[in-house]
Parts: C-alpha cells; structure tokens; sequence
C-alpha cells in the first residue's frame, strides 16, 4: 500500500510539473509575440532632490 501511494504522489507530481511547465512556455510565448509587434523605448528617470547617505 505504501509503495503504490508512493508511485502516485510521483506520477501526480509530474504530472503537475509538466501541466506548469507548459503553462509558463505559452505565457512567455504569448508575451514575447505581443512584444514583438510593437516598438520598444527605454525610460530613465533620476531623482536629484534624493539623497543618499552609503554607510559602510
């Protein structure tokens, strides 16, 4: 009995490993063609009035 929930437990979890795998190739799939099409600009912005202090 234990030996056969222990075969579960692997099989679901690669199962589960696999399902979030491909889940998180098509989202960055998706994104990276929607990405694509439009043009990128960088942005930088500073801020003088800020002051910081770097204590060693």
């Amino acid at each position: 009995m234990k030996n056969r929930k222990q075969i579960w437990y692997i099989v679901s979890s690669i199962f589960f490993a696999a399902v979030l795998f491909i889940y998180a190739t098509t989202t960055n799939y998706q994104n990276n063609s929607s990405a694509r099409q439009t043009t990128s600009e960088t942005y930088a912005n500073s801020l003088p009035s800020l002051q910081n202090a770097i204590k060693y």
